[in-house]
């Protein structure tokens, strides 16, 4: 959680699809996954985003969320 505010506070001025890109590039979007016990560390990452930028949380939980469902399909990468 301290490597994903630290970036977040280093794209204080970027765009939202910047720094979508900016966070995968560092692997911060790599969140636990949902139903393997740690959903809160998930949500506070999260609400973290979306402290800093409403538009990137929006674009990053949907990320999350599709890194989600690949890893659920099988496609782990």
């Amino acid at each position: 959680m301290a490597l994903l505010c630290t970036a977040l506070s280093s794209l204080q001025d970027a765009a939202p699809a910047t720094a979508l890109k900016r966070l995968a590039a560092l692997r911060l979007d790599r969140l636990p996954l949902p139903g393997h016990g740690a959903t809160l560390d998930r949500w506070r990452a999260l609400a973290a985003v979306g402290a800093h930028d409403l538009a990137l949380a929006k674009l990053f939980e949907g990320h999350t969320d599709a890194l989600a469902i690949l890893h659920e399909a099988g496609a782990h990468g």
